[in-house]
């Protein structure tokens, strides 16, 4: 399976977009990854169903490797990190060439 998404950028992109990847974000979210990958396929489904809809397009692949982070909160808030602090943290040091 093969997914590719392509969006030209820009501001005007982002503005008419309020930021998000597209016109319409829908969002699932939830503890079971399957089951909330299961819904957002029938969502899915049913949007590309409707008559003024060309794409759509699920980003997330439960099939890619992840990796999971356990967060000691109380020691990271003792050096100032927020949860989100340290995720951010490691998604760049993960993403970076430098």
């Amino acid at each position: 399976m093969l997914s590719t998404y392509f969006q030209a950028g820009g501001l005007v992109d982002s503005v008419i977009n309020q930021g998000l990847p597209a016109p319409i974000d829908i969002q699932v979210s939830g503890n079971d990854l399957d089951q909330s990958f299961a819904i957002a396929s029938q969502i899915a489904a049913k949007v590309k169903g409707l008559k003024n809809v060309s794409d759509v397009l699920i980003p997330q692949n439960l099939r890619f490797p992840g990796l999971e982070l356990n967060i000691d909160r109380e020691r990271a808030s003792l050096i100032g990190l927020s949860p989100k602090e340290v995720v951010d943290n490691v998604i760049t040091a993960l993403t970076s060439n430098g």
